[in-house]
């Protein structure tokens, strides 16, 4: 009869054993007639082990399987993992169990001792036959059966992507796997958008359809707006969507979204980017003759304050208008813009019909305005006194009103190509004569500014007039920075006590820095003397008192650091160490307390200072109290002897009714700059009669919050020499 062979895949048990008995299984079958015996019962026939594991025909358990080393056997133990086809090894043409694939054709001298013992094992699929032929397919790595291997295994519409971490067929994995309407992959399924930051840089969410469009993100892809050349229109827009690809021409950068339009008649231009309630973008705008080409306009504010362009008879042409994310701030914009027919003369030819600019010293700091003196009449033959020549040139107005004292800053800039020789003028009143409070005159096409510091509540004038018989294009920047009284030390703000109690509101924002180069206070922080913006308050004590000043930032998100710092003596500017009572900077947004003990009657001055560049409003307490007596032992003058049995010395005592005997320009102690500069301290004395070693230590009571500093002087008690 025929002879038919059948094999089976041998699990690794004891590989030695498992190995040689699957050979001589082999060899059996060849040499006898007919079928096999059915093999006994396996428990691992419906195992389904996966990575590198296989399973063991003893114990039914998957279990790390060994590596076949696939060099010559000469009658070893096979070393590799064998599925219980022929190996394709250099063995000795003998039968191998391992998963070797083919005939055996090697050169080994005796029986392969692979790890292929029992009953037939399953080592998991080798292609796609082994999983039925149907919906499944075999995964390589892992040799499971699954549903996907590929996105080319996933035929349905509603989930085409193979996640190849689940070998599942699903809707998406990312993004890039949805399209318009459905763009945003999320939880495995592509929906409709709902912000912007899910469609990713140079696109933006629709808010009519919710699907991904491109952004106008650069000159080629501009949005034309306004196809008439004339009109008015509203856009909602990201810019912090857009990619950073143009350099404005003030000085700001980040994101730009482009818009394009072109008209075909002298047109007024206005435009303005404010930002949503509660978004944090700080929108800038420029305007420019072609893409490239020389910057017509630009306003780029400090804060998130809106943008604006004014531009008074805009040449025909076709313009690119910039709208742009500083610094890439995130947030949505309203922007506005419109093109009117000019009148045939200015609208602000006069004092009485000028143009209102909406800057108040308060709410509104900035204000730009956009104007062409070129159709302007001149209205005063007698002003302005700083230009002989302007008095008969044409001019234009502008006014402004305060609500509150400020330093106002007017300047005149020429547009690119504008032949303006610009003079400036701040006046309080459109009339008398003389009224003028402000007036500078440029001898060319360049840039002038006038200043009035400290101008009061109400209605101001300003005027741009035309030197040496010249006319043009020209943007106007108003600024009114509120001013803080207590800025400066000749004008500390007095701190009144009620039952001991002063509190203060403040704000320094738009404060200066009032210290000077080489100051020692305030001694705790170098970045608050370099460039910390401070306010002065005073108080008086009539007697002794323990004060506690307390400062806490406020607004909405507080990043105002601030730093404590209290001067004595009688002169609020003294900035040495010595006239330093007492200095804190927590360097945190959280309040920040100052302590000072026993503190003897006199006048006191609290600095309070900005740490890192930060500023912004805060509430400031100052707690009088019943002075602490200092420790007797508080200074030099009166130290605590020690006295020592059998070579000990113990003491107990306090620091919390001691002062600070150090300046922040002392020596010692070199150990701690905190406790030089506000650490409370007591002096103790001992005398040695012989060198001997000393053990100084120093351990906090119960509960107590001290952290000590011990330091040790020798000759007098007051030396700050680095050898003593």
């Amino acid at each position: 009869m025929p002879r038919k062979l059948r094999w089976y895949h041998l699990r690794p048990v004891t590989r030695q054993l498992i190995s040689v008995f699957g050979v001589l299984l082999a060899v059996a079958a060849l040499s006898s007639c007919g079928e096999p015996p059915n093999p006994p019962a396996d428990p691992c026939a419906t195992k389904r082990c996966t990575g590198n594991e296989i399973c063991n025909s003893a114990t039914g358990l998957c279990e790390a399987r060994a590596i076949d080393a696939g060099a010559s056997d000469a009658g070893r133990a096979d070393a590799g993992v064998d599925g219980g086809f022929t190996d394709a090894g250099t063995d000795a043409g003998l039968l191998d169990a391992g998963t070797d694939a083919g005939l055996d054709g090697g050169s080994d001298a005796g029986i392969d001792g692979g790890n292929d013992a029992g009953s037939p094992i399953d080592a998991g699929c080798t292609g796609d036959p082994d999983c039925g032929g149907g919906v499944l397919h075999c995964d390589p790595i892992s040799r499971d059966c699954v549903e996907c291997v590929n996105s080319s295994h996933c035929f349905s519409g509603v989930v085409p992507v193979c996640d190849v971490r689940l070998h599942q067929c699903v809707g998406c994995v990312a993004g890039s796997d949805c399209a318009n309407p459905t763009p945003v992959c999320d939880q495995a399924q592509c929906i409709p958008c709902n912000t912007s930051a899910e469609c990713g840089l140079g696109r933006e969410c629709n808010q009519s359809t919710f699907a991904c469009d491109p952004l106008n993100d650069s000159c080629s892809s501009a949005r034309a707006i306004l196809p008439a050349g004339t009109g008015s229109i509203v856009i909602s827009a990201e810019p912090a969507q857009a990619l950073d690809d143009t350099l404005s021409g003030c000085g700001a950068s980040g994101p730009e979204l482009v818009y394009s339009f072109t008209t075909t008649s002298v047109q007024n231009l206005t435009v303005t980017a404010t930002p949503f309630s509660g978004a944090a973008v700080r929108p800038a705008l420029f305007l420019r003759a072609g893409c490239t080409g020389l910057t017509q306009a630009c306003d780029a504010p400090t804060s998130s304050a809106a943008a604006s362009l004014s531009i008074s008879a805009l040449a025909p042409g076709t313009y690119f208008l910039f709208l742009e994310a500083q610094n890439a701030t995130p947030g949505r914009v309203s922007l506005s813009v419109s093109l009117q027919t000019p009148p045939t003369g200015s609208v602000n030819d006069t004092c009485a019909t000028a143009s209102v600019l909406s800057v108040n010293g308060s709410s509104v700091t900035r204000s730009i305005a956009i104007g062409n003196t070129v159709l302007a009449m001149n209205e005063n033959v007698s002003e302005p006194v700083c230009s002989p020549t302007a008095r008969t040139a044409p001019d234009l107005f502008y006014s402004y009103t305060l609500t509150g004292r400020a330093n106002v800053t007017a300047v005149v800039r020429p547009i690119s190509g504008s032949l303006l020789h610009p003079v400036v003028v701040l006046r309080s009143a459109c009339s008398p004569a003389g009224a003028e409070l402000a007036c500078t005159a440029a001898s060319a096409a360049t840039a002038v500014q006038a200043q009035v510091l400290g101008q009061m509540p109400g209605t101001y004038v300003v005027s741009v007039d035309s030197a040496d018989a010249t006319t043009g294009a020209f943007q106007l920047e108003v600024e009114a920075i509120p001013t803080i009284d207590n800025d400066v030390c000749t004008a500390p703000q007095a701190l009144t006590f009620t039952n001991d109690l002063a509190t203060a509101n403040g704000d320094t924002t738009w404060a200066t820095n009032g210290n000077l180069a080489g100051d020692q206070s305030p001694s705790c922080s170098d970045s608050a003397r370099g460039t910390g913006r401070d306010v002065v308050f005073s108080y008086v004590l009539t007697a002794a008192q323990d004060v506690t000043i307390n400062v806490t930032p406020t607004g909405m998100s507080p990043s105002f650091e601030p730093v404590i710092s209290v001067r004595g003596g009688a002169m609020c500017s003294d900035a040495t160490a010595s006239s330093e009572r007492g200095c804190l900077s927590p360097l945190s947004t959280s309040s920040a307390t100052l302590s000072l003990v026993n503190q003897p009657a006199g006048t006191y001055f609290v600095w309070l200072d900005s740490a890192r560049d930060t500023s912004g409003p805060f509430q400031m307490e100052v707690q009088l109290s019943a002075p602490t007596p200092p420790p007797a032992n508080d200074s030099c003058s009166a130290p605590q002897a020690l006295t020592f049995t059998n070579g000990i010395a113990s003491f107990s005592g306090s620091t919390l009714q001691a002062a600070n005997d150090n300046y922040a320009g002392d020596v010692s102690p070199t150990c701690s700059p905190s406790a030089k500069q506000n650490g409370r301290d007591v002096v103790y004395s001992f005398t040695l009669t012989q060198q001997q070693d000393v053990a100084i230590d120093v351990a906090p009571a119960g509960g107590s919050t001290l952290i000590p500093a011990v330091y040790v002087r020798k000759n007098t008690c007051t030396s700050q020499l680095l050898a003593d």
